[in-house]
Formats: C-alpha cells, sequence, structure tokens
C-alpha cells in the first residue's frame, strides 16, 4: 500500500507541487479520487494490522500448544519416576507423589504468568 501526501490527508486538497501543471486547473479532490484514497487508506489501517494479528494468534496457538504438550509429558515422566523409584512401597502414602506433581505444575504455571511481558500486539516506539 502507498503513502499519502500529508498534504491530503491534513487539508483536502493534492499537493500542487507533485502533479505539475495539471494541479494548476484543478486543486480539489474529485469524488473518485477520494473515493480512492479513502479506500486504500481504510486497507492499510484495518487489513493489514489483522493479517499482522492473524499471524501472530497462529504462532502463539501452535506454541501454546506445544509447550502445553511437552509440560503434561514431563509431569507424568515425574510422576512415574517418583512411584516408581521413591514412594515404591506399599505403606499408603500413594498419594504424595500426586501433590509433588501438583506443586510443580503451580511452580510452572506461576513461572510462566510472571514471564509474560507482552501484553498487546502494539510495538513500543
Amino acid at each position: 500500500m502507498g503513502t499519502f501526501p500529508q498534504s491530503r490527508w491534513f487539508t483536502g486538497c493534492v499537493n500542487n507541487k507533485s502533479l505539475g501543471a495539471r494541479a494548476a486547473r484543478h486543486s480539489s479532490l474529485s469524488v473518485v479520487e477520494l473515493y480512492e484514497m479513502v479506500r486504500d487508506y481504510v486497507k492499510q489501517e484495518t487489513l493489514d494490522p489483522l493479517r499482522g494479528v492473524g499471524r501472530w494468534l497462529a504462532w502463539g496457538i501452535v506454541g501454546a500448544i506445544a509447550l502445553i504438550f511437552g509440560a503434561v509429558v514431563g509431569l507424568i515422566g515425574l510422576l512415574r519416576l517418583l512411584q516408581a523409584e521413591v514412594f515404591d512401597q506399599p505403606n499408603g502414602f500413594t498419594w504424595i507423589p500426586y501433590m509433588i506433581i501438583v506443586g510443580v505444575a503451580i511452580v510452572m504455571i506461576w513461572l510462566s504468568l510472571t514471564r509474560i511481558q507482552r501484553p498487546s500486539l502494539h510495538k513500543e516506539s
């Protein structure tokens, strides 16, 4: 999408220097030019940012699914390790590995939430 001279947006008139001899005869915007300018502006300000949001969301969803899958597999592996190696006697404490896994999961969630730094899509200048 092209950019427009600032004089068009602020005054409603075409920049006379950029049009040459034609500008001397017609100094105001025609209906067709105004329509094209508004259409291009709307495309530039709405469609382009939406495309960026779509890409951002797609990669975010793929990354979230991968992280969740990895976390679940890791927690199940840790649970099986605790059950098989640490708490393998039938003494009634079979619930302790589950509580350890819940604690590890809570710590993982807390760490994830504290690392969120970018609350929006807008780039900071």
